[in-house]
């Protein structure tokens, strides 16, 4: 914790340390584990079910069984080496727009722009160079004033 305060970083990481049958995932973007293969395939399934589509899980030196993760890094230290498996939780979340409002506030109105139906949060977050979070963050905001009608999730 003292490492995330040092870097910056405290309202953009949580460590959590409880059991994670007992942790929500729904929130989380990133999830970091460092567990033996077989506690893996044990969570995989509360992984599934909880974490939101783009959600990113990475793993120390053990794989989860049954998925294939998308890079692997090999860190080499002076006595070992290190693997790390990232992984994304496939599907979208894609706003579907709601009513047609003027919006002053120009983020709003910038992301509002881009709400379609078709075109799911990552790819917005990626259009404008800003985390999935901060765009859950306005798309609340937009469902809140009727610019969004509901986000939709495609496993």
């Amino acid at each position: 914790m003292t490492r995330i305060k040092d870097l910056g970083l405290s309202d953009k990481a949580v460590i959590i340390n409880a059991s994670f049958y007992d942790v929500p995932l729904t929130d989380a973007d990133v999830v970091t584990m460092y567990l033996l293969t077989s506690v893996n395939e044990r969570l995989r399934p509360k992984l599934e079910k909880e974490l939101r589509p783009a959600a990113r899980v990475v793993t120390h030196d053990f794989e989860v069984p049954g998925w294939r993760p998308i890079v692997i890094e090999e860190i080499y230290e002076d006595w070992r080496s290190h693997k790390l498996f990232l992984y994304k939780i496939p599907g979208k979340e894609i706003p579907l727009p709601g009513k047609n409002k003027a919006l002053e506030d120009k983020w709003l109105r910038q992301v509002a722009e881009l709400i379609d139906g078709v075109h799911s949060l990552e790819e917005i977050a990626l259009k404008l160079g800003v985390t999935i979070r901060k765009i859950r963050e306005t798309i609340e905001e937009l469902k809140k004033i009727g610019v969004v009608e509901e986000v939709k999730i495609i496993k």
